[in-house]
């Protein structure tokens, strides 16, 4: 297997659920680590936790732990495990991009701000029995709880992290990450392979030239372009129905991207249809943040087409005669020949000045995170099926941990945060609806497409398919047909 988005690894060289957002480290780190559930096709399905109750109120949660099971140590998963690991992604001083997922928590706020040792709402009943309360009402709890952050982990006696999964990391070095196959997995006949190889590579077609000269087996996260180069005839292709969004991200902390006119003259003057059509071909044109297929009744803007004399009449309202855009990207991300495409109208008419600035993926990651690109372009894909996931997450301004745009809208703010809670599907439909609109006025964020992600794999390797939602590649169910030619 070969790993593009390795940089945070890197980083950290560590295998840590905490910080693995990016689509390929959720699907390594499953490898190690499981939760409590997880996703299946869209659906719940026990994990560590062989089953739950809910209270009607969705509000008290109680998990029944899997008994026998064992970390790679050989210790014994108990709920104070559980406890532990959920409050270490709570904590401030950790800093995961995660850790506004468990916030309304009970006793939560108070843990974050340092007010308490414990999160109260967080409570071992005994050692196979956790409760879980919130403070309000959240119809997606559990597939919060399916998340790579929320699956358990813990220090063994080396200050190692540990988990309980089908594989036991072996080996982090600069280059590969080597997994070996954990014989007291909890799922009898799995996992199928003995040894997994993560190679860590900075780029997709560095990725993709391994896997076309056989020196690798499977690559990932892949966009159409890449899977449609010559030599891959003989491999096996798969696309995902993953909800997920491409879109260009500008620092509201920044002049002139403060100013919502500038905002709104860059997307009238894209030519999104262009770029679809010729870099994404299968990709639909994004009319909204969030996809179509999660939230019905959504559709309310046109397709986006060039409007140039309006992108010149906001930019001149703003005091700018002509715009300096810079797109910073990481090492083998540059999309610099795209972008040609999708501002050649403003650039045409002479309103802008476009740059790509290329960083190393560790400094990429590191401004990113900390708020410090002034604009970049990138693909979101819902950790689960939800418009939270996207409206929520990229925008309610207490949740901007992953891209911390420096957006706030009150409004917007409130809504997200009460569609959250809400357990009335109609009125979460309204809200989320409402939101898109506040989205579309204030443009922190251009939508451009709506993707399918893809991954390639020799023909030895046997039972691979792409699960709807993060991680897609689950690799305790593949295996290798040694006597397969390609």
């Amino acid at each position: 297997m070969v790993l593009h988005q390795s940089a945070s690894l890197r980083n950290r060289q560590a295998v840590d659920p905490l910080f693995s957002v990016e689509n390929q480290l959720s699907e390594l780190t499953a490898c190690s680590f499981s939760g409590l559930v997880r996703l299946e096709d869209g659906g719940l399905e026990p994990d560590l936790a062989e089953r739950w109750d809910a209270d009607p109120s969705a509000r008290r949660y109680r998990f029944y732990l899997r008994k026998g099971v064992t970390f790679h140590d050989g210790s014994l998963l108990t709920a104070g495990d559980v406890k532990r690991h959920l409050e270490r992604l709570l904590d401030p001083a950790v800093r995961s991009p995660d850790r506004s997922l468990l916030e309304d928590v009970e006793g939560a706020p108070e843990f974050s701000s340092g007010l308490a040792r414990e999160v109260t709402g967080i409570e071992v009943l005994d050692d196979a029995t956790l409760e879980i309360r919130l403070r309000e009402p959240k119809a997606f709890f559990l597939h919060l709880m399916a998340l790579t952050a929320t699956s358990v982990a813990r220090m063994d006696g080396s200050g190692r992290l540990v988990g309980t999964g089908p594989f036991r990391v072996m080996s982090l070095e600069p280059e590969r990450v080597v997994m070996e196959r954990n014989p007291s997995y909890w799922r009898s006949g799995t996992p199928l392979l003995d040894r997994l190889e993560f190679q860590l590579v900075d780029s997709r077609q560095e990725a993709v030239t391994r896997l076309r000269t056989g020196a690798a087996d499977l690559v990932s996260f892949l966009s159409a372009e890449h899977v449609e180069v010559p030599g891959l005839e003989s491999l096996q292709v798969l696309a995902s129905t993953t909800p997920s969004t491409a879109f260009v991200a500008l620092n509201l902390r920044e002049p002139p991207y403060d100013d919502v006119r500038v905002r709104r003259a860059l997307r009238a003057g894209m030519d999104i249809i262009g770029l679809v059509e010729q870099f994404h071909p299968g990709a639909r044109v994004a009319r909204t943040l969030t996809p179509p297929e999660l939230l019905a009744g959504s559709e309310m803007a046109p397709l986006p087409a060039p409007d140039v004399a309006l992108a010149e009449q906001l930019l001149r309202d703003a005091g700018l005669r002509r715009l300096k855009l810079t797109l910073h990207h990481p090492v083998g991300r540059d999309t610099s020949t795209e972008d040609a495409v999708l501002f050649r109208p403003l650039m045409q008419a002479g309103l802008l000045q476009l740059e790509h600035v290329e960083l190393a993926p560790e400094e990429y990651l590191t401004r990113l995170r900390d708020g410090k690109m002034s604009a970049f372009r990138t693909l979101w894909l819902a950790d689960f099926p939800d418009p939270d996931t996207f409206l929520y997450f990229l925008l309610n301004s207490s949740a901007q941990t992953v891209y911390p745009v420096g957006y706030r809208n009150p409004e917007l703010d409130r809504i997200t945060s009460e569609a959250r809670v809400s357990i009335d599907p109609e009125l979460r439909q309204q809200l989320y609806v409402r939101a898109e609109h506040l989205f579309r006025d204030d443009c922190p964020l251009i939508p451009l497409y709506h993707e399918r992600v893809h991954a390639a794999a020799s023909a030895a390797v046997q039972g691979l398919r792409l699960h709807q939602t993060p991680p897609q590649v689950r690799f305790e169910t593949l295996w290798v047909d040694p006597n397969t030619t390609e």
